[in-house]
């Protein structure tokens, strides 16, 4: 699957899922840069989303696993510590934590390869803000990656530059399949 696709269909699946549970509420989605991060396998991650200048009551987190386009519900959380996870997520695993008033965070712990996706938090407060998520690469490493000029784009609102995307292709490589290797 291309990365583009691989990032924007999760954002997408995101966006129309909570938009049905916070129906009659103001929405803003956050045009912000998406980021990339390359944890080891069986390493821990911690990923965050900030609710910036304001306060907010709670977090909702989701994500796409690479491998099947599936939009999956992690869990929500508040700042009461009050914790809500989806169905088959593993609570020994994923952990929600409220960092302060304007941070939430969720740790993935021992990182497989199963976890590749992107990774999105929706921000509970008086309206309901979107943030675009992270990627989530375990065994990956930058120099893995490929990042093509040609790809880039400038998304603008109100005609002034606001964040660069760029597509991601991981290198290919030829892999003997007969020694068990798994590559992309």
């Amino acid at each position: 699957m291309e990365m583009d696709k691989m990032i924007l269909l999760p954002l997408a699946w995101t966006l129309w899922t909570v938009s049905l549970w916070t129906l009659g509420s103001s929405q803003t989605l956050l045009q912000e840069p998406l980021t990339v991060i390359y944890p080891k396998i069986l390493s821990s991650s911690s990923i965050e989303c900030d609710c910036a200048d304001v306060l907010c009551d709670s977090v909702y987190w989701f994500r796409s696993i690479s491998n099947n386009s599936k939009m999956e519900f992690i869990g929500q959380g508040n700042h009461a510590d009050r914790i809500t996870f989806g169905k088959g997520v593993d609570k020994s695993r994923f952990k929600l934590i409220s960092k302060s008033k304007k941070l939430f965070a969720l740790q993935i712990i021992n990182l497989t390869k199963e976890d590749t996706g992107t990774y999105s938090c929706v921000l509970k407060k008086k309206n309901t803000t979107w943030k675009p998520g992270t990627l989530l690469l375990p065994g990956v490493t930058c120099s893995d990656v490929q990042w093509s000029t040609k790809d880039m784009k400038i998304t603008s609102a109100n005609n002034m530059p606001s964040s660069l995307t760029a597509k991601c292709a991981p290198v290919r490589e030829e892999v003997d399949v007969s020694k068990g290797s798994n590559h992309w």
